[in-house]
């Protein structure tokens, strides 16, 4: 996987550093390294849904007694991060009985590195 790439145009993920910087480069947010492996299983199917019991089986070995209640909690933060440093719009689906899925535009290092340039 690319250890970076661009959500929306706006927000460039560096998964080495953990870190999420805004376009303008104003905010910096470094993520807890469960959020940045739910955000990693996200971008790796973007627009596709992902299921409750993929993500449970992903980040904790499929046991979905510690899984479940950590998994609405990990979706909440990461919608409220998203609002609160980022304003964008909620990037997480839910779809009741089937999911998430994840609905921001991806870009791959290469592909458009040249917007998120200082001017």
């Amino acid at each position: 996987m690319n250890t970076k790439f661009i959500l929306n145009g706006q927000i460039l993920v560096d998964v080495q550093s953990g870190e999420l910087k805004s376009r303008n480069l104003d905010q910096v947010i470094r993520l807890e390294p469960l959020l940045l492996n739910l955000l990693l299983l996200f971008v790796q199917q973007p627009r596709q849904v992902v299921s409750r019991e993929r993500i449970i089986e992903a980040l904790w070995e499929g046991n979905e007694r510690v899984g479940n209640p950590a998994l609405t909690k990990a979706i909440s933060k990461l919608r409220q991060l998203f609002i609160q440093y980022f304003n964008t719009p909620d990037l997480i689906d839910t779809l009741p009985k089937k999911g998430y899925r994840f609905t921001a535009d991806v870009k791959y290092e290469g592909e458009c590195f040249k917007i998120f340039t200082r001017k």
